[in-house]
């Protein structure tokens, strides 16, 4: 049974199911027919030993399942007949490892729309706390991590031992397409780790512009400091990453940068909307029932007065409910930003009120003085004395030729 199972042989399959061959029959390895036909991609042999009453979930000696080979390989279909079969899609391996999370790993984004439509649980984790969202982040699977997202996956389920999450796992690799789909899907962009590690600085640690970028456009928080005090501005400074220092410094505050995100989105609910109304009138305009024949007409101009009423007169409009949601967020947007040009003071030095700030104190991360006022600030030759003017926190060195844009 075995051999006929792995090498395709239907009717030698059928031929032994049916004069009563034990069809639970294993390898050394633990490995059934069941499991052999999965692994091979055969959903007739697999149909035809679950049928005829085979037990589906026999593992290997590893803990490996049919289904977790199936999701494994790749084969959403035979993956699909095993759940409709009643197989048990959460099992996992010695590793604890489900068929979730091995087919997050390996990209399989098939056979996560299977286990997800058929009811597996999308947020189990295997025995180092690692959930299939944060496997599929971590190797930049975007296709997965929308369909985890869309049939309600945890998207910040953080692993155990560090507390790195989704997103930063994206965001540590460089995979800003998968940082644009959770934001999109409501993922919290500034969990940190125990160390305060967030998304922004470890991407700006890392040199992901792209994801700098799209983590500031998504409304993330970007002076998030670790313990040690540092900022995703000042490792991008100190690091030498030029356009993520430009970037993070031009950037407004996150309820304007969340402001602006919320206008774009309406700004294409509208261009939608505008299109589905102009499409209705022309349909309105042609297609006109005479009740008199009951036959369509092609009209141009209105209908006449026997005409039966046409549907313009009962179909609700979405557009004005858009268009008024985009008029109140412009608003808010243009007080955030008047608010923000108000404020262009503040980027001036602390101490002379005149010049720009254009030095970086190391150790509390701000960006307090102007070089000439942080030479006065030192004490003697040394920086061991001297005090921050913001927060008087002692300042272990400067970083020169910072510039606040205007």
């Amino acid at each position: 049974m075995l051999k006929a199972a792995q090498n395709g042989h239907h009717e030698i399959v059928r031929v032994l199911a049916n004069k009563g061959a034990n069809l639970d029959l294993a390898r050394e390895d633990g490995a059934t027919a069941v499991y052999m036909a999965a692994q091979y991609s055969d959903h007739e042999i697999v149909g035809m030993l679950a049928d005829k009453g085979a037990s589906l979930d026999l593992a290997k000696k590893d803990g490996a399942t049919p289904v977790f080979v199936a999701a494994q390989k790749g084969h959403h279909k035979v993956l699909g007949l095993l759940a409709d079969k009643g197989a048990n899609l959460d099992l996992a391996n010695e590793n604890g490892c489900t068929p979730g999370y091995v087919a997050a790993l390996n990209g399989h984004h098939e056979v996560m729309r299977v286990l997800a439509d058929k009811g597996a649980n999308l947020d189990l984790a295997s025995k180092k706390g690692i959930t299939a969202v944060y496997v599929a982040a971590e190797y930049g699977h975007h296709e997965i991590v929308v369909v985890l997202a869309d049939k309600g996956a945890n998207l910040d389920l953080a692993h155990e031992e560090d507390g790195s999450t989704p997103v930063l796992m994206a965001a540590q690799y460089g995979h800003h397409k998968v940082v644009g789909v959770l934001a999109d899907k409501g993922a919290n962009l500034d969990l940190a780790t125990e160390n305060g590690v967030t998304p922004v600085w470890t991407a700006a640690h890392q040199g992901h512009l792209e994801v700098v970028r799209v983590l500031a456009d998504k409304g993330a928080k970007l002076d998030l400091a670790m313990k040690d005090g540092q900022t995703a501005l000042s490792v991008a400074t100190q690091k030498g990453y030029h356009e993520i220092a430009r970037l993070l410094k031009s950037e407004p505050p996150p309820e304007v940068r969340k402001l602006r995100h919320q206008t774009q989105q309406l700004t294409q609910q509208l261009a939608s909307a505008k299109a589905e109304n102009e499409d209705l009138r022309r349909r309105l305009e042609v297609d006109v029932v005479n009740v008199e024949t009951g036959e369509t007409e092609r009209v141009d101009g209105e209908p006449a007065a026997k005409r039966q009423k046409t549907r313009s007169e009962h179909a609700p409009s979405a557009l004005a409910l858009v268009a008024d949601a985009h008029a109140q967020t412009k608003v808010k947007v243009e007080k955030a930003q008047a608010a923000l040009e108000d404020e262009q003071d503040t980027r001036k030095c602390v101490v002379c009120l005149e010049r720009q700030r254009d030095v970086l104190f190391v150790g509390c991360a701000h960006m307090a003085c102007c070089l000439e006022c942080a030479q006065g600030i030192r004490d003697g030759r040394s920086w061991a004395k001297s005090l921050c003017p913001m927060c008087r926190k002692p300042i272990k060195s400067i970083v020169k030729g910072v510039v606040l844009p205007a």
